[in-house]
């Protein structure tokens, strides 16, 4: 795994076997053992929230502010449901937000890679998209 991402300047000569000892480098699979994990299923999530958003905007960003005033006073499913959204990982459930963040995440890298015109258009969208819910929170027009 080493060889695949990391660089190829790097002269291993004479010291391979020190390649398999590397994940040790990641203090926090020592020091926070649970953070990948949390990590993985916040990340999730969120996109479950961005996937709601996308189908229905102002219903979308609603259940997100209700939940974000949730905060730390009611469990973590609790939370997730005031947003909308289960406190579920089977592929089941998560297999469509995939799918919807794949797609999304396509577009815009092929629009980074054709340049021009059709980045222009997808930043712009984007930008747009963030203006209007910062402007939508704070009960203000977006210019």
């Amino acid at each position: 795994m080493v060889d695949k991402f990391s660089d190829d300047v790097t002269d291993w000569s004479g010291q391979e076997h020190y390649k398999n000892f590397l994940w040790q480098n990641q203090l926090h699979l020592f020091e926070v053992l649970f953070y990948d994990i949390e990590y993985g299923i916040v990340q999730l999530r969120a996109v479950a929230v961005w996937k709601r958003y996308q189908e229905n905007p102002t219903q979308g960003l609603r259940d997100y502010l209700d939940a974000l005033r949730f905060g730390y006073t009611h469990s973590v499913p609790q939370v997730y449901q005031k947003a909308g959204i289960a406190f579920e990982l089977s592929r089941a459930y998560q297999g469509p937000h995939t799918v919807f963040e794949n797609s999304y995440w396509g577009a815009w890298l092929i629009a980074c890679v054709k340049g021009g015109s059709a980045l222009h258009s997808i930043t712009k969208k984007l930008l747009t998209n963030l203006c209007v819910l910062s402007a939508q929170h704070a009960g203000r027009v977006c210019l």
